[in-house]
C-alpha cells in the first residue's frame, strides 16, 4: 500500500474506493470541489498517476486535497493497512 499527499485535520474527509474510474472518479472530483479531503483508493500506481494527472488538469490544487491509497479491496490485510494509514492523519 502506498499513500501520498497530506490531509488537513480541520476538514472533513472521505474514503472513495474505485477512485480511478466511473462513479468513484466522479466522486473524487465532486468531494474535492465541495471542500472534502479525499482518500482515493486505486489498484495501481499507474491508476493513481492517471487520476492525479486528470485532477491537475481540471483542478490545479486538487492533489493537495487528495491522498492516494493503493491497495486491493479484496485483500483484508491490505484493507487493514490502508485504515491504519488513514488513522495517521488524525481526522
Amino acid at each position: 500500500m502506498t499513500s501520498t499527499s497530506s490531509a488537513d485535520a480541520s476538514r472533513n474527509a472521505v474514503l472513495i474506493t474505485g477512485a480511478a474510474g466511473g462513479i468513484g472518479r466522479e466522486l473524487v472530483f465532486q468531494c474535492i470541489a465541495q471542500g472534502w479531503h479525499v482518500f482515493a483508493n486505486v489498484s495501481s500506481e499507474a491508476s493513481w498517476t492517471s487520476l492525479k494527472s486528470e485532477l491537475q488538469q481540471h483542478m490545479p490544487d486538487a492533489t493537495e486535497h487528495c491522498t492516494s491509497l493503493i491497495y486491493d479491496v479484496a485483500d483484508p490485510e491490505q484493507v487493514k493497512a490502508a485504515f491504519n494509514e488513514i488513522r495517521k492523519y488524525d481526522i
